[in-house]
């Protein structure tokens, strides 16, 4: 019984079908890429930031400011990130004033200036 539950679940979640998925999604928001490799978590976060609702823009920004400030290694592609959605959200001045609140607040803003 459990295995046909199984195989039901399963059927349409196959590996090969949600990397397809997973590659078509990736390629829409950040363009062309290797998607073979592992994917850092601040991108699958960054999706938040197209959101339209404020409370989960806000969310994915205070996170992507959060990983920036400790991962070293992702902080000029997350504040590029950043950068192109305050440039995207400019007709909303509540959303423009919140990244840089947020930014500033996490101290990333000397990061932004020596790009």
């Amino acid at each position: 019984m459990f295995e046909k539950i199984y195989q039901v679940i399963s059927s349409g979640f196959t590996k090969p079908l949600q990397r397809k998925k997973a590659e078509n999604f990736s390629t829409y928001v950040f363009g062309l890429r290797d998607v073979k490799k592992t994917t850092p978590t601040y991108q699958t976060i960054a999706c938040d930031l197209l959101s339209k609702k404020d409370q989960v823009f806000e969310a994915a920004a205070y996170t992507l400011c959060v990983i920036a400030l400790h991962k070293k290694a992702y902080r000029q592609d997350i504040l590029a990130l950043l950068e192109k959605s305050f440039k995207a959200n400019a007709g909303n001045q509540v959303r423009q004033a919140f990244l840089k609140n947020i930014i500033s607040y996490h101290g990333l803003d000397e990061a932004i200036h020596n790009q």
